[in-house]
């Protein structure tokens, strides 16, 4: 890592010599002012904050730029106005340009986004050339940043400069790759240069499932070249939509060490078999679109029952986790649906999910299943249930009762909630609770919704905890944790006997803002004092600057 040379500071009230504070104790200060691990990119308000710091004194400095440079997110358009970042961009010059400060900052760069955005029609010149000209900027730079272990590459055109530079990422162990061409001018000897790489993660997803991508009427080079050079012996996770690759792993002789993988795509539910042989030590699975499951519904998928030996948590339709499951220690089962058709769980289905030789505590369902069958019953040992209420699509002509569709057991096709509908949720959680007398002994519920357009639904506090207080808590006296999105969480506070809300960190400031923008069409509808305090914190650790961008 690089040093910076510093002195102990000296404090001083004019000409007058001040008694020295231990370094310790400003470290021990200093460090809260750390930001969250949980935001990998941070915002431009938290890096001005972290800049004044470093200019106090060296000693400052040397504490501050590791964090200030952290983190790195590019995100530039192919054409001639160039990036979105004009400072991050002079950065990866002056890094290029081997300046030795900019070299000094680039060592600290532990993760790194860079993204093209999409091309705009009304735009007539070819973005090709501009495009490659910026990411020859950014190959020059990612090459001297030999500490990264975290690359994130959207819908780039990796260049035969930029492979070689990646070559040159010793300590990368995380890599992901969306919606990315290969330039064509790349050949086997480039992509032979990444093969040294010790990936420990990668994602690769894309749009188009051939692993082809086109641009502006052509077709770019075949990515999938790319992952014939990655050597698969150090990956402990993976996460495709290409099935190229999942080919590739099937195809390897060798036993692999990879604990989960997560397919978007399963295109020939034959070979997860041979795919399975290869990973012994698999703990996650996630097998999400094996639409083969309806063109032939009535074949049974059945996995040997020495394959898989550790396998504890599965997400996947019904067909597969009910071959999967039996005589394997999984706790965790999430039920996922097939195109838009809500999944149908018979009671065969139910006896091998049960026959798992493991305590089954999570579990993600759609809301008919609970009602159809007595969970009390079958999973005695459940801590965890997620309920799924996102649906692909919803007709708004159908009036139907929520009560007599979740009372008709029998429907498969369960109508879900858009953001219109969001005051039915009480009387879904209603009908799902009150189907059976007893339940297992919960300790967290979590609603699946699709949440796009409805942040300002999860302000109503007072609402949300008059559904906790008033449905769930009467019939399930175990339950401590209430998720009700992605970002808003209830949980009971045994000291205070009461419920408390939480916005996670990195949606919290997102609401802020949204509240700062829509000020007076955004209500905060507060729940003791929540808000209040959060707006207070806000306020108080960014200045609340409002010509702020």
């Amino acid at each position: 890592m690089p040093t910076i040379s510093w002195s102990n500071p000296v404090r001083r009230r004019g000409k007058q010599a001040l008694a020295p504070i231990p370094n310790e104790l400003y470290l021990e200060i200093l460090k809260n002012l750390r930001p969250p691990k949980a935001e990998p990119w941070l915002d431009r308000s938290t890096i001005r904050r972290l800049a004044r710091l470093s200019l106090v004194c060296r000693f400052f400095y040397s504490v501050m730029a590791p964090w200030m440079f952290e983190s790195m997110e590019v995100i530039f358009r192919a054409r001639k106005d160039g990036s979105a970042s004009q400072e991050l961009r002079k950065f990866c010059k002056a890094v290029g340009a081997r300046g030795e400060a900019a070299k000094t900052a680039a060592k600290y760069v532990k993760r790194c986004s860079i993204t093209c955005l999409s091309i705009e029609l009304d735009k007539p010149e070819d973005p090709a050339p501009i495009e490659r000209a910026c990411m020859s900027i950014y190959s020059k730079a990612v090459w001297h940043m030999s500490n990264m272990d975290n690359l994130n590459l959207s819908s780039v055109t990796v260049t035969k400069e930029f492979l070689l530079s990646l070559a040159n990422l010793c300590n990368l162990k995380t890599l992901t790759v969306e919606d990315c061409l290969l330039a064509e001018d790349v050949n086997e000897r480039h992509l032979r240069s990444v093969s040294s790489l010790k990936l420990k993660k990668l994602v690769a997803t894309y749009t188009n499932m051939t692993g082809l991508a086109i641009l502006n009427g052509t077709v770019a080079a075949p990515f999938h070249r790319f992952f014939d050079h990655i050597a698969p012996a150090s990956l402990v996770e993976v996460t495709t939509s290409s099935w190229y690759l999942v080919k590739l792993l099937a195809r390897r002789k060798e036993t692999l060490s990879l604990e989960t993988l997560c397919m978007l795509f399963v295109n020939d539910i034959h070979l997860l078999p041979t795919l399975f042989q290869r990973m012994p030590s698999l703990k996650t699975l996630r097998a999400l679109g094996a639409l083969q499951l309806l063109d032939e519904p009535d074949i049974p998928f059945r996995l040997d029952s020495e394959l898989l030996p550790v396998l504890e948590e599965v997400h996947a339709p019904v067909a597969l986790l009910s071959g999967i499951i039996p005589r394997r220690p999984i706790s965790n089962i999430q039920i996922l649906q097939l195109a838009e058709i809500d999944p149908v769980v018979k009671a065969g289905d139910i006896a091998a999910f049960t026959s798992s030789s493991s305590v089954i505590h999570e579990m993600q369902i759609h809301p008919h299943l609970y009602s159809q069958y007595p969970f009390f019953r079958h999973f005695p040992g459940l801590k965890t249930l997620r309920i799924n209420l996102i649906r692909h699509k919803f007709d708004s002509s159908d009036q139907k009762d929520i009560h007599e569709e979740l009372s008709d057991v029998r429907l498969c096709h369960f109508v879900i909630l858009p953001c219109s509908s969001w005051l039915r949720i009480p009387q879904i959680l209603t009908m799902i609770f009150n189907a059976y007398p007893m339940h297992p002994p919960l300790h967290t519920v979590k609603l699946e919704l699709e949440e796009r357009g409805m942040v300002e639904k999860f302000l109503d506090l007072p609402k949300q905890h008059q559904w906790i207080s008033d449905i769930l808590e009467p019939k399930l006296p175990t339950l401590r944790c209430v998720r009700l999105s992605d970002f808003m969480q209830w949980t009971y506070c045994e000291r205070k006997k009461e419920w408390i809300p939480m916005l996670f960190p990195r949606y919290a400031r997102v609401v802020i803002s949204l509240y700062k923008t829509f000020r007076g069409s955004i209500d905060l509808v507060d729940f003791g004092g929540y808000f209040h305090h959060l707006l207070r914190h806000v306020k108080e650790s960014d200045n609340w600057d409002e010509d702020s961008d």
